[in-house]
């Protein structure tokens, strides 16, 4: 029938090639738009995951520089308890036993 009517009107049959060629055209582009989203839909993902681990290496490292600071911290209170007893053996027992923590925190 599409044959029959290119013969008997050209421009018609010419007219619903292009359209027909159009609608392929359409189709194609849509098809290649999709794809494309797709991708850039992969690409967002993972790029969300290397956000993500990053996040995770800062959040480790700020843990592994708490503890660090914890430690010395610990490290800083142990030596200060040791010169407080060492404070008060050399001023003797009696004198040392009552000075008080106030005192005790002025020497050191």
């Amino acid at each position: 029938a599409e044959e029959a009517l290119a013969i008997y009107f050209p421009t018609l049959g010419s007219a619903a090639e292009e359209a027909a060629r159009s609608i392929d055209i359409l189709t194609l582009a849509k098809e290649g738009s999709f794809d494309l989203s797709v991708k850039i839909m992969e690409l967002e993902l993972e790029r969300a995951k290397v956000e993500k681990k990053q996040v995770e290496l800062e959040l480790m490292r700020w843990k592994m520089e708490e503890d660090a600071s914890n430690r010395a911290i610990r490290s800083i209170q142990r030596q200060m308890e040791v010169r407080k007893k060492i404070i008060q053996l050399e001023l003797g027992g009696f004198k040392g036993a009552l000075l008080s923590e106030a005192q005790l925190e002025k020497i050191i």
